[in-house]
Formats: structure tokens, C-alpha cells, sequence
């Protein structure tokens, strides 16, 4: 019973530690690259009279070869500069120089490893997704633009054209940031016949992600302010309706002052009247008689006393 236990106990182990392997060898490993020298559309022989496309980077190693749909191609924010008029993503883009600039991405081609099948020139018909344009040119003795496509722009979509094997590198502008997306096919002149490769598809991040989510933020503010404000205001308006109430009271006053008027009047007649009963005879008749007196003030003062006499 015991080595039976002991062979399941074995059994499931060994079960579990393979079924832990799986995931991760399933699993795609995709590799970031941001700087340094990358040849994008790699041509090489297939080994069986064919051509095929890969991708091949300095960064993570030396001359590390990948399938280019497990490689994503960043371009930093850093890449975005003004731009001369007149030259291609005028007035602004992000742009990879032709020369090498060690805090960029430098990506080119490589169409040597393709002598290995006969092949001489190559073409790179290029599809692209994206939200903005994507240039591609190399630059002249005295800095003048030169074309690198088959129509003679600058514009891709195209058809970039290496005449003949060699290594290239190449000015590269992107107007927008955002994900671009490159559906590639290289194609191998052999005499009179032409080699193809099977169609890769290449992914460009460019600029910062991060620029574009703000946007959402916007729309939350416009909705907790239509919705808090309404609400406080209209509740103190009904207050003013406590003030009527107190309009009656100027009613009051009316009511007081007729009622005082007459209690004086009725008070302050008979009180003159008590005044004339007292002394009438004095009050009336002492403004005509002193006007009498004042006519004759001479013989009053002389004679004093003795003019009462003598009447």
C-alpha cells in the first residue's frame, strides 16, 4: 500500500509540473524596443530557394533575429520636433533621423542575406494603418530630400526600393501619435523572375499613450455641477413668504391716532373757559383800557395819588 501511495503521490507531481510548463510555453513573449539599431525588414534566404522577412536588433544582443509580428516598435515622445516647411511632416512630427541618435529608435533594412538566394534588388511593398501620415526619404549632399519609394514621394503607403543588397537606414516622420500598424511583403528580383516573402505585419507605438486619456475626465465634471447647483438655490426662494404675514401691521397705527386726537380737544376746552370765569374782567378789558391810560401818562405821574382825589 505504501509504494502505491507513493507511485500516485509521483504520478500527480509529475502531472501538475507539466501542466505548470504548458502556459509558459505557449505563452508569446513580445520584445519592446525603443532605441538602437534595429534592421525592421530583414530579407534573408529561406534555405529553400525562397526569401523570407524577419526583423534583426543590436539592442537586447548582437544581431538578435525575431519574428517581427513578436517585436513592438516604440517611438518616444522625445521624437516629436518642429519640422522646416518643406520637408516631409511639416510643421510638426515625430521623427527618426537618419543618423543615429543613441536615445532613439534606429531602424533601416538589410537586404545582403538575400544574395544567398540569387536575389540582387528588392522591393518592400508596405501597407499602412495608423492615425496619422508616416514619411519615409534620406537626405542629399546639401540636405535636400531624396526619395527612397517607387513613385518618387515620400508618403507610405509604398514600395521602398533597395537596387541592390546593402544596408540602409533612412529618415522616418509620423504625424499623429498613436498605433500603426505595417503589413510588409518583400520581394526578391532573381534574373527574370521575382521571389516573395510571406506577408509580416510590424506594430509602431508612437508618442506617449498617456496623452489621450485626459479626454474621458472632461465629461465626469459636467455632470455633478447641473446637479448640485439647481438644488441649493431654489430652496431659500420660499422664505420670502413669511414676510407678508408681517404687511398687517402697519393697520395698527391708523387705528391708535384717531383715537388720540380727540381726547385733547375734549381736555383743552374746558380749560380756557375756567381761566375767563376767574378773571374776565381783567383779561379782555386791560388791552383797550391801557391803550386809554397811555394817552394821558403826563398828568397821571405828577399828580400821583391827588388826580384820584380831586375825582
Amino acid at each position: 500500500m505504501k509504494r502505491l501511495a507513493t507511485l500516485l503521490l509521483a504520478v500527480v507531481l509529475a502531472l501538475g509540473l507539466s501542466l505548470s510548463v504548458l502556459p509558459a510555453r505557449g505563452a508569446p513573449s513580445v520584445t519592446a524596443l525603443d532605441q538602437g539599431h534595429v534592421d525592421a525588414f530583414y530579407v534573408t534566404s529561406d534555405g529553400e530557394g525562397g526569401i523570407d522577412l524577419r526583423l534583426r536588433e543590436d539592442v537586447t544582443g548582437s544581431g538578435v533575429v525575431h519574428e517581427p509580428e513578436d517585436v513592438v516598435l516604440r517611438v518616444k515622445q522625445e521624437a516629436l520636433i518642429d519640422i522646416p516647411e518643406g520637408f516631409p511632416g511639416s510643421p510638426r512630427a515625430y521623427y527618426l533621423p537618419l543618423t543615429q541618435n543613441p536615445d532613439l529608435l534606429w531602424p533601416g533594412w538589410e537586404t545582403t542575406p538575400a544574395r544567398d538566394a540569387g536575389v540582387g534588388k528588392v522591393e518592400f511593398e508596405i501597407g499602412v494603418d495608423g492615425p496619422g501620415e508616416v514619411h519615409l526619404w534620406s537626405t542629399g549632399s546639401l540636405g535636400d530630400v531624396v526619395s527612397l519609394l517607387a513613385d518618387g514621394g515620400t508618403g507610405l503607403p509604398g514600395t521602398i526600393v533597395a537596387p541592390f543588397p546593402a544596408h540602409t537606414h533612412a529618415n522616418w516622420a509620423f504625424t499623429q501619435p498613436g498605433a500603426y500598424t505595417f503589413t510588409v511583403r518583400a520581394l526578391g528580383h532573381v534574373g527574370d523572375g521575382v521571389l516573395s516573402s510571406p506577408t509580416r505585419t510590424y506594430t509602431w507605438e508612437v508618442g506617449d499613450p498617456a496623452e489621450p486619456t485626459p479626454t474621458p475626465t472632461a465629461t465626469e465634471e459636467p455632470t455633478e455641477e447641473p446637479t448640485s447647483e439647481p438644488t441649493e438655490e431654489p430652496t431659500p426662494e420660499p422664505t420670502p413668504t413669511t414676510e407678508p404675514p408681517a404687511s398687517p401691521q402697519p393697520t395698527t397705527p391708523p387705528t391708535v391716532r384717531p383715537t388720540t386726537k380727540p381726547t385733547p380737544s375734549a381736555s383743552r376746552r374746558p380749560t380756557p373757559s375756567a381761566t375767563p370765569s376767574a378773571g374776565a374782567g381783567i383779561t379782555p378789558s386791560a388791552s383797550p383800557s391801557a391803550a386809554r391810560v397811555e394817552c394821558r401818562p403826563v398828568t397821571v405821574t405828577t399828580k400821583g395819588t391827588g388826580s384820584a382825589d380831586g375825582r
